[in-house]
Formats: structure tokens, sequence, C-alpha cells
């Protein structure tokens, strides 16, 4: 399996901070080493973005056809490769090159069929109701009963994001804004190491990583 293309940047207008993301991903993608056809974009963005999320995703997705599915979601700080973005206008986007079969994307709409995956990556608004409970009967449809990922966090507005170019019509981009229960998607004869930062809500900064 080759690399992942990975970009982030940080400037006060969103398109910007895509065109400098988006640069990043195509010089990458030119390399022998690097997947030159991903199919599944992971982005995150900071609050700063949040009240132009569906343009900024809008942009992504014409700037890159083929990446048929998305995910991910907002926070006030996005850690990355050797850089962390804390309460400034920043973005992330990975590109992953995984086949129909190692994924599936899913939310409240179209959910995830029980067992189908080992593991899976979920994003959740934290004023959605009966949260706590969403999360346990999300883990019982995975085989080993990991979830990873988390709470959407955001000063202006919680987006939690989920596009499939197929099967949802006119509504395949899905920005959501607080009520969406959760969204992400999930991986099935792939290997995953999962990596957590937690980055503060206020004070003092900290750090706590785990493989």
């Amino acid at each position: 399996m080759k690399l992942f293309p990975c970009g982030h940047a940080t400037h006060p207008q969103w398109r910007m901070a895509a065109g400098l993301v988006l640069a990043q991903l195509q010089a990458q993608m030119a390399l022998p080493d690097y997947a030159s056809h991903p199919r599944l974009g992971l982005l995150y963005i900071t609050d700063h973005y949040a009240p132009h999320a569906q343009a900024l995703l809008d942009h992504l997705r014409q700037a890159l056809p083929g990446v048929s599915d998305w995910a991910g979601t907002v926070g006030i700080g996005v850690a990355v490769n050797n850089a962390e973005y804390f309460d400034e206008p920043a973005m992330a986007l990975m590109l992953c090159d995984l086949t129909p079969e190692q994924y599936r994307v899913f939310s409240g709409v179209s959910p995830l069929p029980s067992a189908w995956a080992d593991a899976a990556l979920v994003h959740a608004d934290p004023h959605t109701p009966d949260l706590a409970e969403l999360i346990g009967e999300m883990a019982e449809r995975t085989q080993q009963g990991y979830l990873f990922g988390g709470l959407s966090a955001s000063r202006t507005r919680a987006v939690c994001r989920v596009c499939r170019r197929r099967g949802w019509g006119r509504g395949e981009w899905r920005c959501a804004g607080r009520g969406l229960e959760r969204c992400g998607f999930c991986s099935k004869r792939v290997f995953v190491v999962t990596r957590h930062a937690r980055l503060p809500t206020g004070g003092s900064r900290t750090r706590d990583h785990r493989i």
C-alpha cells in the first residue's frame, strides 16, 4: 500500500488555505511512493472555517473529483504531523487509498451494517440527545467494539460531514449542524493504527498521545 497524501495549512481566508493544501496533495500524488488515485478524504477544520464549511467542501470536491467519499468534523484545534493549529483558522486533509471493500461511509440516514467492520471512525455533535447510548450502540455494530474519532467542538457551529458520491442523490454532500447523530467511516480488512491527541479547552496547553 502506498503512502496517503496529506496536507495542512492556516490562512485567514479559507480559499487560500484550501489552495495551499491542494498544492501539497497534488505534489505528493505525483511522487511514486504516494497514492495517485485515493478514494476517501478525511477533512478536519477549525471552527474559524465552520460558517464556510459547505463552500469549502464543495470547493475541495470540485478540485479532487476522484475522491468519491468524505468524512470529517470541526474542532477548536487541529493537530497534524509536526504542526498544531490552535484557536486559528486552519484545515487538514488526508486522502486514503482504500478500496470500496475496505471501508464504508455511514451516518444516521445510512447506518453501518451490524458486524460489517472491525472498527469505526466516528464523529458526533456533543449536543446530540442520548449520545452515550448512541455511541454504545455504534460500538456494538463493530466486531471488536472499537471506536475512535471524537466530538465536534466549535464556538460557532458544530459540523459533522459525510459524503457519498453514489446513493444519496442531491444530498450527497451532507454538511450538518447541531443534532446530527454521528458520521464517519469504517474499516474492514485494513490494518489500523490510531493516535489520539487531546487539545486543551482552556488554560495551559497539554497533550495526551496514545497509539
